[in-house]
């Protein structure tokens, strides 16, 4: 973890140097100190394997991470701040039974009406695995107007083995899930897609479904989107033969009717080789001009499993005019490193979140950043890859948003080996904080945001009872007290404390904001 801290008396220099320009610099991909402990936040339900897949931000600035405990599918609600929202489900947490067996949730949605859409798998009665598609309201509870009381399960047969791993809306409404299914010895890709209201739509391959065998020996699917112009394009896994070095990238293009477009690749598909050993695809994005972006990782002669992104053009060819010939393969300092997904943020950033560990060390959240064309921006953590230890042990992140200039990040951490753990960290990815006389978020404004001595804070709205912490740059509070904070200014004195950058965090009933100052 790296934490911006400034000793004296280069600090009063600095800080005189920062103040003059109006702005205070700060490393892109920091731990966020005013989230859970330090930045980070473990949460067990007492089980021993807690694993997030997958997570959504929801109203008033709150995330819902989901995946499953034990196979008990989970999905647990946090307020900004990291603590958990005790008001979603049971104590914030929330168990669901799809009725069968060994069952956790893969992926998540939010739909435009806050309506919430998962695909997970599930176990039945003949001892196989099925899709799961199930519709929650706002509050976690079933939208019984989908499918069968909320919840549709999806078969390509009576005694066969179904795995989703993503799920994406079209503008349409109609909901897409992918992953593999069982072709008698040999595992298939498998794409489905259903109605707004849950059943099968059969203008889809007729029956709603698709699979399809690229390679003949073990396919599957990790992402899924819809083209611009309404073909569905996924991403995943080949395997050719036996043995370690045998994986490729496999993606695939529908036609909006079910048929393989024939303009993509060869017949609809497209396999390749990053390196000259092995690669798998993880996660996809859809670009607006028809390319598309795929991570995972690659490995090679000499070259370790690394982080890896491609750019396919509209017709399946790589994109040249992405990171070398249409390939990046960032060789993090490890021997194991993999990327399970990407997005890009407002300015087309593309940040990338997986794991990555060196030889006899801990595994750890890792996250990347590049610029649109597959330049690693330098800018972000230590040398573009900021990494996150929990325990020592094994950490691994599978999803993330991007909100407020944050990126909050999800998936388990493992103190102790079986006991793995629900985990979130936060990043701050300002570049710089502002430092102008007032702090204006949300409901309330401080100012001064650089002071020597006193700050004062008040209500934009109601008044409110709220809890005032002041923490340092090491995560410790060092001022708390809980006042009641109205339109009338309220004086904070802080003048016994050192020089440098602190966190205010204002904690009422219903909300919680941050904000950011500055002792000289």
């Amino acid at each position: 973890m790296t934490i911006l801290k400034l000793k004296q008396p280069l600090q009063l220099f600095l800080l005189l140097i920062y103040i003059s320009f109006g702005t205070l610099y700060a490393q892109n991909g920091t731990l966020d100190l005013a989230f859970g402990n330090n930045g980070l936040v473990t949460t067990t339900t007492g089980e021993d394997q807690e694993v997030f897949y997958s997570i959504i931000e929801v109203d008033n600035n709150k995330v819902i991470a989901a995946g499953g405990a034990n196979y008990i599918a989970t999905l647990i609600r946090y307020n900004q701040d990291g603590s958990i929202d005790t008001s979603f489900g049971t104590n914030g947490i929330l168990e669901i039974d799809f009725g069968g067996t060994r069952e956790e949730i893969e992926d998540m949605i939010r739909q435009p009406d806050g309506k919430i859409l998962i695909t997970a798998e599930s176990k039945n009665t003949n001892d196989d695995y099925d899709f799961i598609v199930a519709r929650l309201n706002e509050d976690g509870s079933y939208d019984t107007s989908f499918g069968n009381n909320g919840i549709s399960v999806i078969s390509y047969g009576s005694s066969t083995d179904e795995r989703p791993n993503a799920i994406t809306l079209a503008p349409d409404g109609k909901i897409i899930v992918a992953g593999n299914t069982e072709g008698g010895l040999i595992w298939q890709t498998a794409i489905a897609r259903l109605n707004a209201d849950g059943s099968l739509d059969t203008s889809f391959s007729n029956d709603g479904k698709q699979n399809l065998s690229i390679t003949n020996r073990s396919d599957y699917l990790n992402g899924v989107e819809v083209t611009f112009d309404g073909k569905i394009i996924a991403a995943g896994g080949g395997v050719f033969n036996s043995g370690s070095n045998q994986g490729r990238m496999a993606i695939v293009r529908y036609l909006d009717n079910g048929e393989l477009d024939p303009s993509f690749g060869v017949n609809g598909t497209v396999t390749l080789n990053v390196l000259d050993a092995s690669c798998i695809g993880e996660s996809l994005i859809s670009l607006p001009d028809g390319k598309s972006l795929i991570a995972g990782y690659a490995n090679g002669i000499g070259i370790q499993r690394s982080f890896a992104i491609i750019r396919l053009d509209i017709n399946g060819d790589l994109d040249p005019t992405f990171g070398t010939n249409g390939s990046v393969v960032t060789v993090v300092p490890s021997v194991l490193a993999q990327i399970f997904k990407i997005k890009l943020d407002e300015n087309n950033s593309i940040f990338a979140v997986g794991e990555s560990a060196i030889s006899g060390q801990a595994v750890d959240f890792t996250i990347a950043k590049y610029s649109y064309d597959g330049q690693i921006d330098t800018n972000f953590g230590t040398n573009g890859i900021a990494t996150t230890d929990f325990f020592g042990v094994h950490d691994r992140a599978w999803d993330f948003i991007i909100h407020d200039n944050q990126l909050t990040v999800a998936g388990f951490t493992m103190q102790a080996s079986p006991d793995e753990d629900f985990a979130l960290a936060r990043y701050d990815l300002d570049d710089n904080l502002s430092i102008s006389e007032h702090s204006l978020k949300g409901n309330f404004e401080i100012s001064p945001t650089v002071t020597n001595s006193i700050i004062t804070i008040k209500s934009l709205t109601n008044s409110k009872n709220a809890t005032i912490s002041v923490i340092d740059i090491t995560g410790k509070v060092v001022y708390n007290e809980t006042i009641e904070i109205n339109q009338t200014p309220k004086s904070i004195h802080l003048e016994r404390f050192d020089s440098g950058l602190y966190i205010v965090k204002i904690n009422t009933d219903s909300q919680v904001e941050t904000h950011k100052i500055i002792l000289k």
